[in-house]
């Protein structure tokens, strides 16, 4: 048995030791095929810049871990969803081995998480701000439902739902540590 975790262990570190570094969009042009063309534990570095359109919003882990980082923080490095659509959404029990960190999601607008929607998912999002993002129904910045999310310096303002303006969270365990939320609005 011990035999067994040593290998199972060294198969691990040997999986993450080869990790590749995907870049977008010198590699590839939108962060969603960045994220497709990623293997478990890759990083996609992302440049600085806006990016928007199909394939730079509603971007989905399909349950790999990664870490999706933009290479100059969330003042640098915008996802812009132009009213149409959120910029994340992990669905497929990502574990806290999928981080996303140093983006700004903007302008979303989608039924359950404007910005972002965490379903059974637990990420860990860093440095980020999702902000002027809305949906008429819960969590115009951020919708979570089951999962233990970690927003880790994070800044969510001026969103706006019918329920939870900022965040909107249930059954879950989510946790914010040093994290500004702000400004948003609910109308119910």
């Amino acid at each position: 048995m011990k035999m067994a975790c040593a290998l199972a262990g060294l198969l691990l570190l040997a999986g993450m030791a080869s990790a590749a570094v995907i870049h977008v969009p010198a590699q590839y042009p939108t962060i969603q095929q960045g994220i497709n063309a990623a293997a478990s534990f890759d990083t996609v570095l992302v440049a600085d810049g806006i990016y928007t359109g199909a394939g730079n919003k509603n971007l989905d882990f399909y349950g790999r871990s990664l870490v999706l980082m933009s290479e100059g923080g969330a003042d640098n490095c915008l996802i812009e969803c132009q009213g149409s659509g959120r910029g994340l959404y992990l669905h497929s029990g990502e574990t806290s081995s999928a981080v996303v960190k140093g983006f700004t999601i903007a302008h979303g607008n989608m039924a359950l998480g404007g910005g972002i929607h965490l379903a059974n998912s637990s990420p860990r999002l860093e440095n980020c701000i999702i902000h002027h993002c809305q949906t008429s129904s819960n969590g115009g910045g951020v919708y979570i439902s089951g999962g233990s999310p970690a927003f880790i310096h994070c800044t969510i303002a001026a969103n706006s739902a019918q329920n939870g303006g900022g965040v909107y969270t249930t059954l879950a365990n989510s946790s914010f540590n040093s994290c500004i939320v702000a400004e948003n609005q609910a109308a119910g």
